[in-house]
């Protein structure tokens, strides 16, 4: 499976470069000066010298980044992050969100000073549900490593490299997509966010559904001209193997699906991939 990184952005074409290692779907280190792609709720958010800075306001504040797509299931996010005070979270299988204090059906793993923990939330209203915690400590003002690792009902959280927490019991929400967050009137630094699967990459199958049809052209035709959510893994768009996606792989799917041109990333017929 073939996943890339955005170097730059230009009108209406994306610049790939590389190929990722394998398995990834979703990298972002933000490198370019901006969160491109991520659907930001609440709080403050910006990039400083390479860093995803969130913000929360007020205690019931809840500032919440997203990406990804809804169909995602199985799929680990490495993170960096660290904090002044309070925690970071990761978000996962999330099934709604919206403005408002813990407002959305979605799983949480917080990362305290002193804990480490997995929660549930439905509209919770500030208060989520708890599943399961550890104490562990986390040094302040540092950068630390996260990552967790969904496999069906069951995830699995690290920190810097220990396993710390497992919980077998993630039945409510099935699948769904993933957000960084703060929340109680603090910041959060998060930086070098990847998320990957063991599920293999279909060239062209942009909403990551497992084929490719016209719910991939009208996805791609989202992510580039309305901001949504970028082909997952990103390089997927790339159908053409020109190095960008643009209209032009718009134009390249409708072509393969409707009037038997080239499968995607095979653009001389010859059934062997060429990007």
């Amino acid at each position: 499976m073939k996943a890339c990184i955005i170097l730059s952005v230009i009108p209406f074409a994306l610049l790939i470069a590389g190929i990722a290692s394998a398995g990834v779907i979703f990298e972002d280190d933000f490198d370019d000066g901006d969160a491109y792609g991520w659907k930001e709720y609440d709080g403050l958010f910006a990039v400083d010298s390479g860093v995803y800075v969130i913000t929360s306001q007020s205690f019931y504040d809840d500032a919440r980044s997203v990406n990804g797509i809804a169909s995602m299931t199985d799929y680990t996010i490495d993170v960096d992050f660290k904090f002044p005070e309070g925690h970071a979270c990761i978000l996962f299988h999330i099934e709604e969100i919206e403005s408002g204090c813990d407002a959305g059906k979605y799983y949480q793993l917080h990362i305290y000073e002193d804990h480490v923990g997995f929660c549930l939330m439905n509209y919770s209203g500030g208060a989520c549900t708890g599943l399961a915690n550890i104490d562990y400590t986390v040094t302040t003002d540092v950068w630390h490593h996260a990552k967790l690792v969904i496999d069906g009902i069951t995830a699995v959280a690290y920190v810097d490299g220990d396993s710390l927490l497992s919980y077998d019991g993630f039945t409510h929400y099935p699948a769904g997509r993933f957000a960084l967050k703060r929340i109680n009137d603090g910041v959060a630094y998060y930086d070098n966010v990847v998320v990957s699967s063991g599920a293999p990459g279909i060239c062209g199958d942009t909403d990551f559904s497992g084929y490719v049809d016209i719910d991939d052209v009208v996805y791609l035709i989202d992510y580039l001209f309305t901001g949504g959510p970028p082909p997952m893994p990103l390089a997927s768009g790339d159908v053409d193997c020109s190095g960008y996606i643009d209209i032009d792989d718009v134009v390249y799917l409708i072509d393969y699906l409707f009037t038997s041109g080239y499968p995607p990333c095979d653009i001389n017929g010859d059934d062997i991939p060429d990007c």
